[in-house]
């Protein structure tokens, strides 16, 4: 069977994890900065010790060019950091940078997984089921961005689901996709929106876009079923 997958073979990190309420402080998700080719950079979130993923449209120039990655350093919220390379990438063939680009809706596959070695220790996140994720639930955004001197530091903002569109049909635009109050911030592409389900994190979307003045992100327990791992 033909697969669906094509392939292709930053940074000071300091945490800022204020905005975490002590009942949260259970997370201990690992959160990746990956630095492009172009000199470009997105967040990630590590899902298991040799897979890092974020958004597609980071691995794309404006010209629709793939990227190479530069480098990837990992830290986990509240904890330790490593550092990796870059091995093969995959994006679902589904994904059109171009149409990304110019569409008003969020691409529900606008997603990208990053092989990395050596393989990480650090703690990796399980993906969220869709029974999990219910409208005005607490999510935590986690992801790098500039502050005002200027130094890439990675900050974790308490926010809110706004809406949830899987229990919609695969035919609505907007299926799989998720709707976040969560502050914007530059570089916010590929950020993890992570839950707390049972004492458990969990990975409910990656952060891809605002659109008309809203928080937009793959929801990725949709996009683990709709498109074969």
């Amino acid at each position: 069977m033909k697969s669906r997958w094509g392939t292709r073979s930053g940074l000071m990190l300091i945490a800022a994890l204020g905005v975490i309420s002590s009942s949260l402080k259970v997370l201990a998700a690992t959160v990746g900065l990956v630095t492009l080719s172009d000199g470009s950079m997105c967040s990630g979130a590590l899902l298991d010790p040799e897979t890092l993923v974020t958004a597609a449209h980071c691995v794309f120039d404006r010209g629709g060019e793939r990227l190479g990655v530069a480098s990837i350093r990992l830290r986990q919220i509240g904890g330790e950091s490593g550092v990796a390379s870059a091995g093969a990438i995959r994006v679902p063939f589904e994904f059109d940078p171009q149409r990304n680009r110019q569409s008003t809706i969020v691409e529900r596959w606008d997603v990208a997984f990053i092989n990395i070695w050596p393989t990480s220790t650090l703690p990796p996140i399980s993906i969220a089921a869709p029974a999990d994720l219910l409208a005005g639930q607490s999510v935590l955004q986690a992801g790098f961005s500039l502050d005002a001197a200027g130094e890439l530091r990675l900050k974790v903002h308490k926010c809110m689901l706004l809406k949830i569109t899987h229990r919609r049909g695969v035919e609505d635009p907007d299926f799989g996709s998720l709707v976040h109050d969560c502050p914007a911030q530059h570089g916010e592409s590929g950020s993890p929106l992570i839950v707390v389900v049972r004492g458990r994190q969990y990975l409910a979307g990656l952060v891809t876009a605002r659109q008309f003045g809203e928080g937009r992100a793959v929801d990725m327990s949709v996009f683990q079923l709709v498109v074969p791992q």
